[in-house]
């Protein structure tokens, strides 16, 4: 995971890289997977391998074991997680089971070890939607985690412990960042929340090479998401647009004539009926300002969504009317 963090907005960014990544890594001149970097030379061969990949310089490193994963949890108190269903796993060779029922619970630094391990069928990631970029598998599972462990540890409880805590913490991990930079970032804690943190997996699809897989890192939509998460600029829009009028091929038109405008729309379809007397852009409370341009020029109002979603929805509504002949600003 790449973390890049600003103390004096409280912006934070986190990036998942899958271990299969194919990376070019210069000390060995060769391609090979980004975690055999640090099989080959420690933290300074997998900064090397993350700076080339990204493009972007990375001067510290944080690392831990096992055991020491188990420790830091405990610390915080444990974690709450809502596991979505039951994970179980035996390998008597690596000593390892994995036993975990579904439902929301507060997992011990034990049992979250088993959560962030466990390996189903679709593996370390997989892109199971590549219209909205949405993945799942174990990294996907892990990115969960941490927006977890971030919003129990800035949770107004935490955060007046949050100083004695970063001292505990690294006292357990394995690190090249100086006490004083340890120390600002525990003094800056108020600073940072859960909604001014981005968080995404490095976008890409998996391939076999010379009868290898390998995730192969799709370099366009990497640039984009670097962007967001790395360097804090804000993430495209992304639309779906539904037909809330019954009106024949509405949705259509509506995502074409967004699209010419700029906007990418993932998908469109039918509401959950025909009855939305007005049109209605649905987004999460963070975008609110952002979708005004886009209201505006359809004449819709704002509501907020009920949950966080990267999505902002757009109903069409019986007061829709043609926006050919208008502009608007994406």
């Amino acid at each position: 995971m790449v973390f890049s963090l600003d103390t004096t907005t409280g912006a934070a960014g986190v990036l998942s890289i899958p271990r299969d990544t194919r990376v070019w890594i210069p000390s060995r001149q060769r391609w090979e997977r980004i975690n055999s970097a640090y099989a080959h030379g420690g933290a300074k061969m997998a900064m090397e391998a993350v700076s080339y990949l990204l493009g972007v310089p990375v001067n510290y490193y944080i690392h831990t074991d096992f055991e020491g994963f188990e420790q830091l949890v405990d610390v915080l108190g444990g974690v709450e997680i809502n596991v979505a269903r039951r994970m179980h796993y035996v390998d008597k060779a690596q000593g390892l089971e994995i036993d975990l029922a579904p439902g929301l619970q507060v997992l011990s630094g034990e049992k979250a070890l088993q959560y962030v391990r466990y390996r189903d069928r679709l593996g370390d990631v997989s892109l199971v939607d590549p219209f909205t970029d949405e993945y799942d598998g174990r990294v996907e599972r892990q990115r969960q985690f941490f927006e977890a462990i971030v919003s129990q540890t800035l949770s107004p409880s935490s955060l007046i412990k949050l100083p004695q805590l970063v001292t505990q913490t690294f006292r357990i991990v394995n690190t090249n960042l100086p006490w004083e930079k340890v120390f600002s970032l525990a003094l800056s804690g108020s600073k940072f929340s859960s909604d001014k943190m981005q968080t995404a997996v490095l976008p890409g699809n998996s391939e076999v090479l010379n009868d290898a897989w390998y995730w192969i890192v799709n370099e366009e939509k990497a640039k984009s998401v670097i962007d967001t998460v790395i360097h804090g600029k804000p993430e495209p829009l992304k639309l779906v647009v539904l037909n809330g009028n019954g009106r024949s091929g509405v949705a259509q038109e509506v995502s074409d004539l967004l699209r010419y405008y700029g906007y990418h729309v993932v998908s469109h379809g039918n509401a959950e009926h025909f009855d939305f007397a007005t049109t209605q852009v649905v987004v999460s409370a963070r975008d609110v300002e952002r979708v005004k341009p886009l209201a505006d020029y359809l004449g819709a109002s704002i509501q907020e969504a009920e949950k966080e979603d990267a999505a902002v929805t757009v109903i069409i509504g019986k007061d829709y009317t043609s926006t050919k002949d208008r502009s608007v600003g994406s």
